[in-house]
């Protein structure tokens, strides 16, 4: 069979012919979840577990995951993974959490297979943990976190100072951190029948898990994303 130039770009990124097909739609997708830190709790993270939760009940963040079931994709969906990208966000002090940031382990598998698994501190890091002095609030009636001096969610005005500003309550500054790696040589193929997720593992002492606290991690799976034109 003879495909077109777009068309064997497909069959290779999927490894088959069944989405060279004019029922199948594939674009461009990306497939995220995140995840708030608590260092009361958290150890263990497994994400895409819980498509349908919010962060924050706020319209800044608003849904958790843009999956609708739990660790599958709806059928008959396919997506090639081409790269993860890891990105984290918090208000503390930089060294520190940024140290403690790249010792979290990751690990994304599908099925029972395990692709990458790996710390923070060996993913190719695009943007490493950077000050800003934005006004990140969090506001004291819905308890959202935002930008800027009013609350999107209930309308609130800011009271107090924001994180990072001169007058608030501590001295932590926001901080950010981006990660990627790459199977773009060969690619990852999740079908709808395949169960998938990212399993973050945090330091086990409490005390070393503190300066993670109030961290939100995103994970962010790019590639194709197959899906039925009806």
């Amino acid at each position: 069979m003879n495909y077109t130039n777009s068309q064997n770009f497909i069959y290779e990124a999927f490894i088959s012919g069944r989405y060279v097909d004019p029922r199948y739609d594939v674009q461009e997708g990306v497939l995220y979840d995140s995840h708030l830190i608590d260092a009361n709790t958290d150890t263990a993270v497994d994400l895409f577990t819980d498509p349908k939760s919010t962060l924050y009940n706020s319209g800044l963040y608003g849904r958790k995951s843009n999956l609708e079931i739990a660790g599958k994709l709806c059928p008959p969906e396919a997506f090639s993974v081409t790269g993860i990208t890891v990105t984290a966000s918090g208000q503390n002090n930089e060294a520190t959490w940024l140290k403690t940031l790249q010792s979290v382990h990751y690990a994304f598998y599908v099925g029972c297979k395990y692709y990458k698994s790996s710390l923070f501190a060996h993913l190719t890091v695009d943007s490493a943990a950077k000050l800003t002095r934005n006004p990140i609030s969090v506001c004291t009636y819905c308890a959202a976190v935002y930008l800027g001096f009013s609350c999107p969610n209930c309308g609130a005005g800011r009271s107090g100072a924001a994180f990072g500003e001169a007058g608030a309550e501590s001295d932590f500054v926001f901080c950010s951190f981006n990660g990627y790696n790459s199977f773009k040589s060969i690619p990852v193929v999740i079908e709808d029948s395949r169960h998938f997720g990212v399993r973050l593992l945090l330091p086990q002492s409490r005390e070393s898990r503190e300066s993670l606290n109030g961290t939100l991690l995103r994970v962010a799976l790019s590639g194709l994303h197959a899906r039925s034109v009806s």
